[in-house]
């Protein structure tokens, strides 16, 4: 069940970092697609567009935690 999860927060972190980077990929309607709100500046806009990827791939991290026993690989 982690390594689906694993899959599934891959999949929405990449989609996101998809539309940081201006692509439109999954999108039906791009030309009504808005990055961010006018008036974010600074961390704000970059929480805009990377939290939600880098929360991903945290999640990423710590489902693989759930499944690989860490600090027992040299015993």
């Amino acid at each position: 069940m982690a390594y689906l999860g694993c899959a599934g927060a891959l999949g929405y972190g990449v989609l996101k970092v998809i539309w940081a980077l201006g692509g439109t990929v999954g999108l039906r309607y791009p030309d009504r697609f808005r990055l961010a709100p006018a008036g974010l500046t600074g961390m704000q806009r970059f929480f805009d567009y990377w939290g939600t990827p880098i929360l991903a791939g945290l999640a990423v991290v710590i489902l693989l935690g759930l499944v690989y026993p860490w600090g027992t690989a040299g015993r």
